[in-house]
């Protein structure tokens, strides 16, 4: 809750910083959400969902893989996995 009441814009692009080892590309733009009391009724077992193909089309968040921050991006980086399959890279 150390950061709650910053600047959302601020806040991420403090959390872009920290994470630009790691990106490997440049952030065209970002949102920041805050949800203080919000939390999944149930969480899949699975770390994210493809639905289409084409276009393709992947579903992930703390539903996923679990109801925390970690488990939000613990599914966005299995999305990002899961697409680069699909894709074949």
């Amino acid at each position: 809750m150390e950061h709650w009441d910053r600047d959302r814009q601020e806040s991420g692009r403090a959390l872009l910083e920290a994470a630009a080892p790691w990106l490997g590309a440049g952030v065209k733009t970002f949102q920041v959400h805050g949800w203080r009391y919000s939390k999944p009724m149930r969480v899949d077992e699975e770390r994210c969902v493809l639905l289409e193909k084409s276009p393709l089309l992947a579903l992930a968040g703390d539903a996923f893989a679990g109801p925390r921050v970690e488990g939000a991006a613990l599914s966005g980086w299995a999305a990002a996995a899961a697409i680069l399959a699909e894709r074949g890279d």
